[in-house]
């Protein structure tokens, strides 16, 4: 009862649509903080060896999470259903790859997410991947650096989704990127995702 949100987008009437086997082929990637990948409702759905910390230079194989906001990220996303523990992620036979770019205080560079943003693309061109990248992170400067990033990875394939923030602001008229380039036609791959409460309110 306290997972109001998964009814809120109809998640039970979803499920039933999907077979056993909806695991096969789906990597999300969760562009954030890492994730932690011993959480007793996630450690199943980690990707085994896919994730990197582009904090790092080189980057590393560190995923920790030193922040939260990734592992609760995951969490949404895909934490074990039917378990007893925890909750139930919206897309619980996906399997998660952790792409660290903010630091422990949530802060991190654009050069550093376009580092992961190229790594998820080599991953879906090298590796036949499925690949959805999850960006819960944003700010007001465009890049072209950033969007060119992203044009590659729709160009793989990626679907790109992007929060429009935590103001509860229409962002055509406030700039938050890259959740704003869903405006500019030629990066098709992008949705701007915005959140409710309880009673459906932004």
């Amino acid at each position: 009862s306290q997972l109001w949100g998964l009814f809120s987008v109809d998640a039970p009437d979803a499920w039933k649509t999907l077979s056993a086997d909806c695991r096969t082929g789906l990597f999300i990637g969760v562009v954030d903080t890492g994730v932690d990948h011993l959480h007793e409702d996630l450690r199943e759905n980690i990707a085994d060896g896919l994730g990197r910390n582009f904090i790092d230079s080189p980057a590393s194989a560190d995923i920790s999470d030193g922040n939260g906001h990734g592992t609760h990220v995951a969490g949404i996303i895909a934490a074990i259903a039917n378990n007893k523990k925890g909750v139930a992620g919206i897309c619980w036979r996906a399997q998660i790859v952790p792409l660290k770019f903010l630091d422990a205080d949530g802060l991190g560079t654009t050069s550093d997410a376009v580092e992961a943003i190229r790594y998820a693309t080599s991953l879906a061109k090298e590796q036949k991947v499925n690949m959805v990248l999850n960006n819960s992170w944003g700010g007001d400067a465009p890049s072209t650096t950033l969007s060119d990033a992203i044009a590659e990875a729709r160009d793989a394939g990626i679907f790109f989704t992007a929060a429009a923030g935590n103001d509860g602001v229409n962002t055509d008229g406030k700039d938050n990127y890259p959740a704003n380039y869903s405006c500019q036609g030629n990066i098709s791959n992008v949705v701007s995702v915005a959140a409710t409460t309880r009673t459906d309110e932004l």
